[in-house]
């Protein structure tokens, strides 16, 4: 997958975070959002769009770490991840 898809899936998860976070959603860390995303994925049969994020999470964590704070999002992060890969 090119670097360029990886920052545009952070983007559209970042997004969703914002989203149901006004709601129910309790994740605290980028790591649990993605993570959120996964499993929701598996339970709903899109084996190959989980395959897609869970992909998108080891970058991540690669280049972030395994906690990632979602207020440590910023657009200079993410110009600097994209710098980056």
């Amino acid at each position: 997958m090119h670097p360029q898809s990886y920052v545009q899936i952070v983007c559209t998860l970042f997004l969703y975070i914002l989203n149901t976070r006004l709601g129910k959603c309790v994740n605290d860390t980028l790591n649990s959002a993605f993570q959120a995303k996964i499993d929701g994925l598996v339970e709903a049969g899109a084996i190959g769009n989980s395959i897609t994020y869970s992909c998108s999470l080891r970058h991540l964590e690669k280049y972030a770490g395994t906690n990632i704070p979602l207020d440590a999002i910023t657009v200079d992060w993410l110009k600097n991840m994209k710098k980056q890969h």
